[in-house]
């Protein structure tokens, strides 16, 4: 949600805003990251890929409905909450999951080292580029639907995650 606060402004609400819904979409990250290891780390395969796949749909519902942005303060903390909430469950389940889908150590870390560096790679350029294609298409549809397809295609791996023992 780098571009979320502009999106925001664009449809009218004030900077103050959307800064205040840029820190409530970090603030949720906070109770997520202590509580979501213990909880994924104690469910069942079929219950984690039902618990992820919710919170996943949750984020695709916040995208979906960026694609019809309102200027309406309800409308952007509904889609920050939303969006929030979906990312802040999801990245502390990936960390975890290096641990739940590996039997050593070594094999934690050299899967949590490839991943975590192409999934970096992504977080770094992803902004950039989401504002460069805004300067190119001058509209946030595009960089919408290629969210919602990473969206899509995380939910599948998630899905076909959880089906193995593990994945190293």
């Amino acid at each position: 949600m780098a571009w979320g606060p502009t999106m925001t402004v664009q449809t009218g609400l004030s900077p103050e805003i959307a800064g205040a819904f840029s820190g409530l979409n970090s603030l949720i990250g906070l109770p997520a990251a202590l509580i979501v290891p213990t909880i994924i780390s104690n469910m069942t395969k079929r219950m984690r890929q039902m618990f992820i796949s919710g919170i996943s749909a949750l984020g695709v519902l916040g995208y979906v409905l960026l694609l019809h942005q309102v200027g309406s303060f309800w409308y952007w903390l509904v889609v920050n909450l939303l969006i929030g909430i979906s990312t802040s469950v999801l990245f502390p389940y990936l960390m975890s999951t290096f641990s739940l889908k590996t039997d050593s150590p070594m094999q934690t870390a050299e899967l949590s080292g490839m991943s975590q560096s192409g999934g970096y790679l992504l977080a770094a350029l992803g902004p950039a580029l989401f504002g460069y294609a805004y300067g190119w298409f001058h509209s946030w549809q595009p960089q919408l639907i290629v969210a919602l397809v990473m969206f899509a295609l995380m939910i599948v791996s998630i899905v076909i995650v959880e089906r193995q023992y593990n994945i190293f």
